[in-house]
């Protein structure tokens, strides 16, 4: 409504593209609009720049470690668990990283209980509202205690091949992806590396 007052004033308008799930894609064609309009030479500017590049180098570098390992997708209160496929916010980050997602719908859904049992990720991630990973895994791990006959059919939770997250990958964050994508992988080396050693 005022973006249309404003374009008649001949006064540039810029749109971010705002909500729940907003794609890497997205921020970073908006960070290229805003470096290009306010700070096409400026030395911020191109530090963010490198920021994608290196993010998007060491992307391409997991992708290839990452093939083919199926990955299932909690974002959960308990007792509600809603499965994500690869177009939700932390979805599309391991989607990025080389994960297949066991999940293929595009909506996120009320988990179904017995179709999840014939998911066999290799890898279950679990999200919801909690402010820490430490928080969201003692909330998920009371949880399946209830209805262990259930959760222990899903060979990454009986094999403990989970990683648990905290809110701030329940929803996009702007340019902070790029940080939550960083921050994402060396969770996932770590674990990886723990297994191993």
């Amino acid at each position: 409504t005022y973006g249309k007052i404003l374009d008649r004033e001949k006064i540039p308008v810029y749109y971010v593209d705002a909500g729940h799930v907003v794609s890497y894609e997205s921020i970073k064609e908006l960070t290229d609009v805003l470096i290009k309009a306010f700070g096409q030479h400026n030395a911020g500017a191109e530090a963010i720049t490198d920021r994608f590049n290196k993010l998007e180098a060491r992307m391409a570098e997991k992708r290839q470690e990452n093939k083919g390992q199926k990955v299932m997708v909690l974002q959960s209160a308990p007792p509600r668990h809603y499965i994500q496929g690869k177009d939700g916010t932390l979805g599309s980050m391991l989607n990025m990283l080389g994960y297949e997602n066991v999940y293929q719908n595009n909506k996120m859904v009320l988990i179904d209980l017995e179709q999840a049992l014939s998911y066999e990720p290799d890898l279950l991630f679990c999200v919801g509202g909690s402010k820490t990973a430490a928080e969201h895994q003692q909330v998920m791990e009371e949880d399946f205690a209830k209805n262990p006959e259930y959760w222990n059919n899903i060979k990454a939770i009986r094999e403990r091949e989970v990683i648990y997250l905290p809110i701030k990958y329940v929803a996009t964050a702007g340019i902070n992806v790029i940080d939550n994508i960083n921050e994402l992988i060396d969770i996932i080396d770590a674990k990886k590396l723990k297994q191993n050693g």
